[in-house]
């Protein structure tokens, strides 16, 4: 909770607004979140088509997702060993098998700048009675200049933008702990050419299926999202010893699996899923695959 009067980081407004137990957003049950009757849609619900192709390219062995909503993908992964946990839980100690993420990193919460000249300062959420404002806060540490001088050079004078630390150290936390295996991202965000294609940022929100770009209102009532930093994603992959790392748009993922269902072509209803999968979501959507060899 924000203290009437007070700043805070926008990484703790996101995450109270998001997660808090009581009034967290992804507190609310999961009808009221996804589908027609709530705010957004994600690939998961496009059923069975989705569930059918991810079940064909992942390998057959057990399956933890991160942050499952309804939990449409189980019934997909079956008979595989099934597991699932939230962005407060965590991870095994040690795992071997197949991690799936699917629009989870997006929901990360985000620390949010602003470029003012050579500074780069930090923007904080101040509470007045019912209102929620941007207010400029203290210039950046030296640790989240570096990340700055590192995945967003070149910004321009009064260009907003996001510091994504969680996405990295989630990738990181999933190396230390799978001993085997394949982690399987899904989510929509930009690459090292992309930035600046978002001058204010990629924050957005989302409330009965309409894009509101107030992020500060309704906290608790509806969705926060940012971009994911896919080369973030990338170096602490690659940090975190994978051996294999493929980033490519979510049709080019599917193709092959697509190859071996051409019942999905034929069928009229199912035909509209993968439509929009491969043409909708498919171009705007990108996949990271990375896989780890058992150490000998």
């Amino acid at each position: 909770m924000v203290a009437d009067g007070a700043s805070v980081s926008f990484d703790r407004f996101m995450e109270w607004a998001l997660y808090d137990p009581e009034t967290g957003y992804y507190r609310q049950p999961p009808a009221a979140v996804l589908g027609k009757h709530g705010d957004f849609y994600t690939a998961s619900q496009l059923q069975p088509v989705f569930g059918a192709l991810i079940a064909l390219l992942l390998p057959e062995q057990p399956v933890l997702e991160l942050g499952a909503g309804r939990g449409e993908m189980r019934a997909a992964l079956l008979p595989r060993e099934y597991g699932s946990i939230g962005p407060g839980d965590e991870l095994p100690a040690s795992w071997s098998g197949t991690v799936f993420a699917n629009e989870f990193f997006d929901a990360l919460p985000v620390i949010a700048g602003v470029r003012r000249g050579n500074q780069f300062r930090e923007l904080l959420v101040q509470r007045t009675g019912h209102t929620y404002r941007w207010t400029e806060g203290p210039e950046l540490s030296a640790e989240h200049l570096l990340y700055v001088n590192r995945y967003l050079p070149n910004l321009p004078d009064d260009a907003r933008f996001e510091i994504a630390e969680r996405a990295g150290d989630w990738i990181r936390r999933i190396g230390r702990c799978l001993t085997a295996g394949t982690v399987l991202i899904i989510d929509y965000g930009w690459s090292a050419a992309e930035y600046l294609r978002f001058p204010d940022g990629t924050l957005m929100s989302y409330r009965r299926h309409a894009a509101l770009e107030n992020v500060l209102a309704n906290p608790g009532s509806q969705d926060i999202t940012a971009h994911v930093p896919f080369p973030v994603l990338i170096d602490a992959a690659r940090e975190s010893g994978f051996a294999s790392i493929r980033f490519e748009t979510l049709a080019q993922t599917l193709l092959p699996a697509l190859e071996r269902s051409p019942e999905f072509i034929s069928d009229k209803r199912l035909a509209v899923q993968l439509k929009t999968l491969l043409f909708g979501m498919g171009e705007s959507f990108r996949t990271l695959t990375l896989h780890k060899e058992a150490t000998k």
